[in-house]
């Protein structure tokens, strides 16, 4: 009996494994339309299939230097931080249009620009699934009185068995703060994912109270970077070539929270950057 619920849990974490996975924009799996509730967390009213983040120091396209020496400067990088995440509706009661609000910063004269933004509202009808498309325009936006905003999409008439599915990235020069992870939210959540991608001269601490019970995955990439400077007879051209330390940090069947909870915040500290 005792081998037999053991075999029983297996085979349940490796079926919400499965379910968890992560899959390519606008493509509903069966196993997703077939889930009707959350075997974790039973009172909720959506679950969270997958949330995808990718953040991303990322250096400028054709800058021309106009330093004589060529050194690296904050202007020639920018931070991209891209998030893909998808929900499905378990019930009517309650819904609003928290399944979409986006933080935007804005921070010492620098702010987030949200660059692109799509959406797709799946619901079945009569065995088919039928599409509502969102794309940027449809966003409406609320500002604060420190400059940054937030931007929502009105969901009012999502019903339960529906799917929403969303995609959208932020492009900003705000380089000394690095967006925080936070894997738990108001939403059961099957699994969260957070890929960095962070040049090897900034130097970075972390912040996170469960960074133990976390899966963790690193590989580094070697990068070469071209900056030239005019020449009354040509272009002055130096190459840096620095490594790219890439860090995935995942957890699966997460519970729901209505407040934020600190614990699951994962928050990369940006101590100093030292460049070439």
């Amino acid at each position: 009996m005792f081998f037999y619920r053991i075999f029983c849990i297996f085979l349940s974490l490796v079926f919400v494994s499965g379910l968890s996975q992560p899959s390519k924009f606008g493509k509903i799996t069966t196993e997703h339309w077939n889930i009707k509730d959350c075997n974790f967390d039973s009172i909720s009213n959506s679950i969270i299939l997958f949330d995808i983040g990718n953040i991303t120091i990322q250096s400028k396209e054709g800058v021309n230097n106009s330093d004589s020496e060529c050194k690296l400067k904050d202007e020639f990088f920018n931070l991209l931080f891209e998030r893909h995440y998808r929900i499905k509706i378990l019930l009517n009661n309650g819904l609003t249009s928290d399944h979409v609000s986006i933080n935007l910063r804005s921070i010492n004269g620098k702010k987030d620009q949200l660059t692109s933004f799509q959406g797709i509202l799946f619901t079945q009808m009569k065995g088919k699934a039928e599409q509502v498309k969102f794309n940027i325009n449809d966003l409406k936006e609320l500002t604060n009185q420190n400059g940054s905003s937030r931007k929502i999409l009105d969901m009012s008439d999502i019903k339960a068995g529906s799917i929403l599915d969303i995609r959208y990235r932020i492009e900003t020069n705000i380089l000394n703060e690095i967006p925080y992870w936070n894997f738990k939210s108001e939403y059961p959540d099957l699994y969260s994912e957070i890929n960095y991608y962070i040049p090897d001269f900034f130097l970075l601490s972390k912040k996170c109270d469960i960074i133990n019970n976390l899966t963790y995955d690193i590989f580094n990439k070697g990068v070469e970077y071209l900056v030239s400077y005019p020449l009354s007879d040509g272009w002055k051209i130096s190459k840096y070539s620095y490594t790219e330390h890439h860090e995935k940090y995942s957890l699966a069947n997460i519970p729901a929270s209505k407040e934020l909870d600190e614990m699951y915040v994962l928050n990369y500290i940006i101590n100093s950057i030292k460049y070439y």
